[in-house]
């Protein structure tokens, strides 16, 4: 059982990794679902051409790897997304201080529902 485990969570990073790098490096829809899979292709292949030569598994190599590409584009790109994401948390919490709106008041033409 820890085997297949260990195979899910590495399809689940051979599946995010490439999409979350991609949404650090651009906003756009079409543009990130373009970079996603240039990613994961390249990651890809860089893993199996390291883990062939490296004689190590593949799957954990191309994680690896991937996961390398994340770190260095966190570090570069990942200011700038912390920045946004911070002015985010600003707005809410002025959202918050002001407080949910007020439902409309019944107008003197409204017949209660009995």
């Amino acid at each position: 059982m820890p085997t297949i485990s260990r195979a899910l969570t590495l399809i689940a990073a051979t599946l995010v990794t490439p999409a979350v790098i991609s949404r650090l490096i651009t906003n756009s829809f079409a543009p990130m679902l373009w970079l996603s899979a240039l990613i994961g292709a390249a990651g890809g292949g860089l893993g199996m051409y390291l883990s062939y030569f490296w004689d190590t598994p593949s799957g954990p190599t191309i994680v690896l790897v991937e996961s390398a590409v994340f770190a260095l584009v966190f570090v570069t790109a990942g200011s700038r997304g912390r920045r946004r994401l911070k002015g985010l948390a600003t707005d809410h919490q002025a959202a918050e201080r002001t407080g949910p709106p007020s439902p409309p008041s019944p107008s003197s033409d409204t017949v209660p529902i009995v």
